[in-house]
């Protein structure tokens, strides 16, 4: 049992779920799935994904 009594580190596991909601994310927005009402300049694939990738981590 890793310290503080969890099975894995908390740390490891947000940065695999980061990274596996931006790839979700990224999927949806090419396939159109998405609606960004409030933000349209993210309706651009590039613009999304720099706006994605640079959202604060905590």
């Amino acid at each position: 049992m890793k310290p503080g009594g969890y099975l894995v580190d908390h740390e490891q596991l947000s940065r695999r779920f980061r990274k596996k909601f931006i790839a979700g994310m990224k999927r949806l927005h090419r396939r159109g799935e998405l609606k960004f009402g409030f933000l349209p300049i993210v309706r651009e694939y590039d613009v999304f994904v720099d706006w994605l990738t640079n959202l604060p981590e905590d």
